[in-house]
């Protein structure tokens, strides 16, 4: 595992909102490099930015980093594209691939 991101010049209580804390949820998705493990922290507000939520995310304990947006919903939102972005994957991962018959994906 690695260690919470370092943070720099901000309080104790802005130290904590960055930390992983506990999962929201988990999902094994399968890219062009392998499988890997997708975890989603719960979201939380940044103490210092009364306006900015923050959700963390971890690919394969290698990569951590947060979404953030205007509300918790917003910062999920962010969180899973910018999963989508670092691997090269839809931007919708966390949907099912499989497609009902007579339906299209779209």
């Amino acid at each position: 595992m690695h260690p919470p991101l370092p943070v720099v010049g901000t309080s104790a209580s802005a130290a904590k909102a960055r930390e992983f804390g506990p999962p929201l949820a988990a999902k094994a998705v399968h890219t062009t490099g392998g499988p890997v493990v997708i975890t989603l922290g719960r979201p939380r507000q940044d103490p210092d930015r009364p306006h900015t939520f923050l959700c963390p995310f971890r690919i394969d304990d290698r990569t951590e980093a947060f979404g953030q947006g205007i509300d918790e919903v917003r910062a999920v939102i962010s969180a899973v594209r910018g999963v989508g972005s670092i691997l090269g994957i839809p931007l919708d991962w966390p949907a099912p691939r499989t497609v009902a018959r007579g339906q299209q994906r779209r």
